[in-house]
């Protein structure tokens, strides 16, 4: 600047440049605000973690489910080779009437025996079993072998199957049981 002329208007000085360079510093650091690409990151952060915990809910309750009709499963055949062993193995222990005592839990769906007919048939037997807190079918199965027929022992079996998928024609799920019992031994002739 020349001694005696006005400053123009138009030309700044370095110390004016920086002095508007650091008010535009303090005027962005006042603002505090987000920007939209921290936005949509927080936002798929969160949605990530959304997605994982309703996958571990949909996990752990479909698992409880599983645990449950297995449960149950394992009641019924409990329930049928006990009550068998109870009877030591007889012959004409019949099953459907063993689970008629509990009519508030049990429902016989169907039952046929190896000859096709209805009821129990030793030595196999089959029938299904309908609970209805599960909404499940329980195919099972009761069968017998004699060890040896002099010393009065007999295997007992019950098998308890059911469909795990409602789209399979087949049960794929089971739960087997096995226990010994002394029977009485039929007069020598």
């Amino acid at each position: 600047m020349i001694d005696g002329q006005q400053p123009d208007p138009h030309l700044s000085t370095a110390s004016e440049e920086e002095g508007e360079m650091d008010m535009g510093r303090n005027l962005q650091k006042r603002n505090g605000g987000v920007t939209l690409i921290e936005v949509m990151v927080a936002a798929l952060a969160l949605l990530v973690i959304l997605i994982g915990v309703m996958n571990f809910q949909y996990y752990c309750a479909a698992d409880a489910h599983k645990a449950d009709v297995r449960a149950v499963a394992g009641r019924i055949g409990l329930l049928l080779l006990e009550d068998w062993k109870a009877r030591q193995g007889d012959n004409t222990f019949d099953p459907l009437i063993v689970l008629d005592n509990y009519p508030d839990e049990f429902t016989i769906v169907n039952g046929s025996s190896n000859d096709g007919g209805s009821g129990y048939d030793p030595p196999f037997s089959r029938f299904v079993v309908k609970v209805d807190n599960t909404g499940v079918d329980y195919h099972t199965t009761l069968s017998y072998s004699d060890q040896d027929p002099l010393d009065g022992l007999r295997n007992l079996a019950v098998c308890v199957a059911w469909r795990s998928r409602s789209n399979l024609a087949e049960p794929d799920e089971e739960v087997n049981l096995m226990t010994r019992a002394h029977y009485v031994l039929p007069p020598l002739p």
